[in-house]
């Protein structure tokens, strides 16, 4: 693309915000509907959980690409929600860990049986090989910015 042919509506940026705008307030339509108690935000944090619990805030800023603030309030919310707890490090007692609760465990299949059935609604009508090819573009995007 020129410069002289760029208009916002087009650019690549503001289509790959509105597609992750679109999926995630999609997924947390789907989240409301079966009455799961998360937002597409905390689903997030879940994710890292689900695959290593009793990481540090500072491990899941990290990890889910957000900032301390967010990931506290985030964690807040949780804790309320009864999905994680603060456990003190056994070491560092400037460090909390943050724990699934059994309520957030019990939710892992759940959620991300929805987020694929996400993926599936997002992807419908188009063939696997597009898929890839859209993933590989997307990781050297990445790439190139990181």
């Amino acid at each position: 693309m020129e410069f002289s042919n760029y208009t916002f509506s087009e650019s690549m940026g503001h289509q790959l915000a509105e597609a992750t705008r679109l999926m995630s307030n999609r997924l947390n339509q789907r989240f409301k509907a079966n009455h799961f108690p998360v937002t597409f935000e905390q689903w997030t944090i879940l994710i890292h959980l689900w695959v290593e619990d009793g990481l540090s805030q500072r491990e899941l800023c990290i990890k889910s690409k957000k900032d301390n603030p967010s990931v506290c309030r985030l964690i807040d919310n949780m804790i309320k929600r009864g999905l994680v707890e603060r456990v003190p490090h056994p070491t560092d007692r400037r460090t909390n860990l943050i724990y699934l609760t059994s309520e957030g465990k019990k939710l892992e299949e759940k959620l991300k049986r929805e987020a694929f059935n996400n993926v599936q609604d997002a992807t419908n009508g188009i063939g696997q090989n597009e898929i890839d090819i859209c993933f590989q573009v997307l990781k050297q995007i990445i790439k190139n910015l990181e």
